[in-house]
């Protein structure tokens, strides 16, 4: 194995010092300016995301308005059921009719600080 020269040697150690790349960090205004650009990026995301979860619900005069889909029935001269037609089987019964504790219950299961 030949020496290698003061100069080769020089060489070589110029090109592994521009070889090796620096870290860099990043400054506090950089930092920020990409916590900005996430934030909103997320915001945009968030409002995207509600507009198209939000497409399929009804608009206030429809809930006040409220029709459910209800059976029909068709019924011979003396009132007796011949057939039922119905895509949902509904049957709209009054508020007052339920027991306190079905209403309590439904309640409870839906809302869990409706009582407190």
């Amino acid at each position: 194995m030949t020496p290698l020269k003061e100069n080769q040697i020089q060489e070589a150690t110029t090109q592994m010092i521009k070889g090796k790349r620096r870290r860099r960090s990043l400054s506090v205004k950089q930092l920020s300016i990409i916590g900005l650009a996430s934030g909103f990026a997320g915001i945009i995301l968030i409002l995207i995301i509600a507009g198209s979860l939000s497409k399929d619900l009804p608009n206030l005069e429809q809930l006040e308005t409220y029709s459910p889909r209800l059976i029909t029935k068709v019924v011979d001269r003396n009132g007796a059921i011949l057939k039922e037609f119905y895509t949902e089987r509904r049957v709209q019964v009054p508020l007052d009719s339920i027991a306190k504790p079905v209403v309590h219950a439904v309640l409870a299961a839906e809302d869990r600080k409706f009582f407190r």
